[in-house]
């Protein structure tokens, strides 16, 4: 859906000289750009799309780009050591540097040698881009001193001039976005930080449509860096970045490109920033989510190795699971789809044979199985992964999949007939596969179906289905809630969840705009400053999890107790690149500004320490207190008390620090040993303090009151309020029970809302009555006596359920509304008698007077005695008057214009229910749905009815309780019977009259004749 923003700015003066010098950049910018906007600067030639052969200089480009290919040399050399060999002489060059080289430290930058070939070819690129201006020479020049790349050392201040003059002469965009970043960051000392200079090149580049700037200048509206926060700056350019995210995914094959992450924290691979248990990652609730993410590899292969042994022994969840990790692919785990293949098709040929008939052989259990291993070959067919793609070979699959009801088959057999891959489009059908698959809530039909639904102009229901999927992350149905928020369809515009929305689409897209793979890559080998580098690029785009990576880099506070205290000569020297104390605080800070806790309580120490700026204990005190009052850090409460036990930045307090010191212990297990030798230090000092007469408050003794209790309540017998318990509360713990019934059910109703409605076809118009029919139908109202109230239960209540009947034709403009009278069993049925059972239970005051009570249960039957006789009354009335009326004719003509248009709107219905049938699995299947439905509702009908006449204090008195209790179970007894009458005469085949006699139709009143199965024609 593609809707333009519309937004009114207003811009300052300062705005208006920003955009003017914005247009003068984009003048002033040749025709083609001359590196790609990727920024690919890793093995291949960075030069532009048009070449490098018009330009003056370019001999000397080439001469270079041919010495670099030449002489072998790889673009990134990895300091990690690989193999027995090279880690045992790694750890023998480590231990003689230990034990007999203390020399001073130095860089590795600074030892680094640059290779011959790297040399001529860069003396190549200098005459080039120095004497002739030669854009591609400034920007390879630019790359190597930036990155280091092809054993050029680093030189931060060199790069910073190459890509300045490349943005000055030619309004490079790359170009203006690397000068931006680099005044944002001074990362190396290339240039003093300034924020307003890196706003300016940052906005350039976002003009000449840099994806990397737009990400930046669009977090730097949102938090407010540099400049105050601008919602609608940050709308703006998330969108535009969002836009760019959609356009991506759905260019890949059907279905979209797979939206890999790559991002993690690196703190994460050691248990957190605190270690493993003190850090919030890995301690309390996130124990086993940090044992799933910890040591990955390690336990990535022991998993492979399980589930592979457990597939040889015939395990086909094991088999199903090898499957779809190779299909997937996973940090450590590449895509692997010819194993994925292989896997899938092992459990598909236990259960279906080559001809495509069930096995009548198969495993028990295998159905549901099959038919997912059945859809994701299915998927691999329609989007041609590791095979020729082939329409009908991925339809015959899903339809195998589809008769035993598996989502993913359902939402791809939509896909199919929605776009027309194979099959002829047909958007009806399509709508009625993602109905049911999103019945199963399947994120991406839900997604479709919304769409479908948003496209006729049912804004609410299209809503509710972004919502629905939105829960899973999907990130169309973010895209789909940013554009109705920001341009206010269907509610108020909202800037706020405009921008999250778009954010949270925009930071999806990793493989468009962020260098997170090139972090982790150069990470994994042990490349720590080139990681930074790549880090810094998507911390400055907003990412949290690379500001906290660049924090965790650069964060020299790792331990208290680590080995370098112990032996100093051990400790290897930091780069400079990596230190720096100020850098580190302010991306702890962002990150904390995105709920990370961690990075929050290490804002506290760092101002506590005083490291990166100057201290501040009252900051540090006010960080630990929200990171452990608001989000439950047992570090930050170990630290509060720590501060109490010291004094620092409150008053000394021994009994309040041991309160924190408890806290902790609570929040987290993990902290049981620390805790312990912290409160055993702390009652060491509170009993010096007290023998001495301190002015400390020392730890007080708390007085537990201990409750007895005896075995059967709250109170023990031979006390006076074990009778009054007695008598008034024993029925409180009935009542809560059915209370917690009551909200499960309306919790579980309300979630799903959207999906427990009959469904409405998103490309069908709901049927239009005329105005001459509404004047007819409330002058028939008024002629009709009126109901009987729903309080008198004795009234006969004769329901009907209107549905739309919709010509076969879509483009037929007339329709008849007709109402069908539902069976008590129905499922409709039985939630209004609930509602209405609910609605008798009226408080009324209650007498004790027989007499009184006499009178009252007289005057009911009277009413309701009154009621059935008006009701026949009126029925004889309308009958004289048809009588004595000279219009059979019309009458005639009337009922066959009635039965011709209900046997094609039955037609319709019976073609839609017998393919949803089908889907389900049979006509078996539907009976036991529909029995364990209809049992499931008698049951919550009878709780529902003694929930609301006992607990609510009805007006019925003792008899007539009972007897409408065994008036309940007669009708219950009496479905049963119906039940077992109908087993006798069922059909394996789902036919018109069963579908008819379901619906509680008379086959002689809508012309069927059963026994032909064909329609009776007057």
């Amino acid at each position: 859906m593609g809707v333009e923003l519309n937004v009114r700015w207003k811009l300052t003066p300062l705005d208006y000289g920003l955009v003017l010098l914005q247009a003068l950049a984009v003048e002033s910018k040749a025709p083609t750009d001359v590196a790609h906007e990727s920024h690919q600067h890793s093995n291949q030639s960075p030069g532009g799309p048009e070449g490098s052969g018009a330009r003056p200089g370019s001999q000397h480009v080439d001469t270079a780009l041919k010495i670099l290919r030449n002489s072998k040399i790889p673009t990134v050399t990895s300091e990690k050591p690989s193999g027995i060999l090279g880690n045992t002489l790694h750890y023998f060059r480590e231990a003689f540097r230990v034990l007999f080289l203390n020399g001073p430290p130095s860089d590795n930058a600074e030892r680094q040698k640059i290779h011959p070939n790297v040399a001529k070819a860069v003396d190549e690129l200098k005459i080039a881009a120095q004497k002739d201006q030669n854009p591609d020479a400034m920007f390879l020049l630019a790359e190597l001193n930036f990155y280091g790349n092809y054993t050029h050392p680093r030189d931060f201040k060199q790069a910073f001039q190459w890509y300045q003059s490349l943005a000055s002469a030619t309004g490079n965009s790359t170009a203006q976005y690397m000068v931006g970043f680099m005044y944002a960051t001074g990362i190396g000392g290339g240039v003093e930080r300034d924020q307003a200079k890196a706003l300016l090149y940052h906005t350039f580049a976002a003009e000449g449509g840099n994806t990397r700037s737009e990400m930046t200048l669009a977090y730097r509206n949102h938090a407010g860096i540099g400049m105050p926060r601008n919602c609608d700056h940050a709308t703006y350019y998330y969108k535009k970045v969002a836009d760019k995210a959609i356009q991506y995914f759905r260019s890949g094959p059907p279905g979209g490109h797979s939206m890999i992450r790559e991002s993690y924290r690196w703190a994460d691979e050691e248990g957190g920033v605190y270690g493993e248990g003190a850090s919030v990652s890995s301690s309390g609730p996130n124990v086993m989510r940090d044992a799933a993410h910890s040591s990955s590899e390690a336990s990535l292969e022991d998993v492979l190795e399980y589930l592979d042994l457990m597939s040889r022994k015939g395990e086909l969840k094991a088999t199903f699971s090898l499957g779809k990790m190779h299909y997937e692919g996973s940090r450590g785990l590449p895509r692997n789809l010819r194993k994925a293949m292989k896997y899938f098709k092992q459990i598909t040929k236990r259960y279906w044979n080559k001809d495509g008939s069930v096995n009548p052989n198969h495993p028990l259990g295998i159905e549901k199985l099959a038919s997912k291993a059945a859809g994701h070959i299915g998927l691999m067919y329609l989007r041609g992964e590791g095979v020729e793609q082939n329409f009908a070979t991925a339809l015959t699959w899903f339809r195998r999949g589809v008769t035993n009801g598996d989502s993913l088959c359902q939402h791809q057999m939509g896909l199919m007939y929605l776009h027309g891959y194979g099959v002829q489009q047909d958007a009806f059908r399509a709508a009625s596969f993602f109905k049911s698959a999103s019945e199963q809530d399947f994120p991406a039909a839900e997604t479709r179906l919304g769409a479908l639904f948003l496209d006729q102009g049912d804004v609410p229901t299209a809503t509710r289905y972004f919502e629905l999927a939105a829960r899973w992350g999907w990130m169309e149905a973010f895209y789909y809630l940013a554009e109705l928020s920001n341009n206010g369809i269907g509610r108020e515009r909202h800037c706020g969840m405009a921008a999250s929305y778009y954010k949270m689409v925009a930071e999806r897209a990793e493989v468009i705009h962020s260098s997170f793979d090139e972090a982790n890559t150069a990470y994994e080998n042990g490349d720590k400053e080139r990681a930074l580098v790549a880090a810094m690029m998507a911390a400055e785009q907003g990412y949290e999890h690379a500001q906290s990576n660049v924090a965790f880099l650069l964060d020299e506070q790792r331990s208290l107790m680590s080995f370098d205290r112990i032996l100093p000569g051990a400790k290897k020297p930091r780069p400079s690149l990596l230190r720096n104390a100020a850098l580190a605080l302010i991306y702890w800070t962002r990150s904390a500004k995105q709920t990370n806790i961690d990075s929050l309580v290490k804002m506290g120490d760092y101002y506590l320490g005083g490291i990166g700026i100057a201290a501040d204990a009252e900051k540090a005190s006010s960080c630990y207190h929200s990171a452990a009052e608001v989000h439950y850090s047992a570090q930050a409460y170990w630290n509060l008390g720590w501060m109490h036990e010291n004094g620092i930045a409150v008053e000394q307090d021994f009994h309040m620090a041991k309160r924190y010191y408890d806290l902790a212990l609570e929040t987290s297990t993990e902290a049981y040993l620390p805790v312990k030798l912290s409160l055993l230090k702390l009652r060491l000092r509170s009993y010096w303090n007290r023998i001495t007469n301190g002015k400390i408050n020392s730890i007080q003794d708390e007085e537990v009151v201990k409750r007895r209790f005896n075995i059967g309540g709250s109170s023990r017998p031979l006390r006076p309020l074990f009778n009054l318990y007695e008598s008034r509360f024993s029925e409180y713990p009935q009542t809560l029970i059915r209370c917690n019934h009551f909200k499960k059910r309306r919790r579980v109703e309300s979630a799903a809302s959207a999906l427990s409605k009959p469904f409405k076809s998103p490309l069908r118009r709901p049927p239009q009555v005329s105005e001459t029919k509404h004047e007819a139908l409330s002058k028939e109202e008024k002629n009709v006596a009126p109901r009987p109230s729903l309080k008198h239960n004795n009234a006969d209540i004769n329901d009907a359920r209107t549905l739309p009947v919709i010509s076969s034709s879509p483009s037929s403009a007339h329709a008849l509304a007709y109402t069908i009278p539902t069976s008590p069993s129905s499922l409709e049925s039985r939630k209004r008698k609930a509602q209405i059972n609910h609605l008798t239970a009226s408080k009324k005051p209650v007498f004790s007077d027989p007499v009184i009570l006499d009178l009252q249960k007289q005057e009911r039957a009277l009413q309701s005695r009154l009621a059935i006789l008006r009701s026949e009354l009126d029925t004889a009335q309308q009958a004289l008057q048809l009588e004595s009326s000279s219009k059979d004719a019309d009458l005639q003509s009337l009922i066959t214009k009635w039965k011709s248009v209900s046997q094609s709107a039955a037609e319709e219905v019976f073609s839609g229910a017998q393919e949803r049938v089908a889907r389900m699995g049979g006509i078996k299947a539907w009976r036991e749905r529909m029995k364990n439905n209809n049992a499931q509702w008698e049951q919550e009908e009878m709780e529902t009815w003694y929930g609301s006449a006992e607990a609510e204090g009805a007006d019925v008195d003792e008899d007539e309780l009972e007897a409408r209790k065994a008036e309940m179970l007669r009708g219950r007894k009496k479905s049963h019977n119906e039940e077992r009458e109908n087993k006798e005469v069922e059909d394996e085949e789902f036919t018109m009259d069963f579908m008819l006699k379901t619906l509680n139709i008379d086959l002689k009143v809508i012309g069927y004749d059963k026994a032909h199965q064909i329609w009776i024609k007057e």
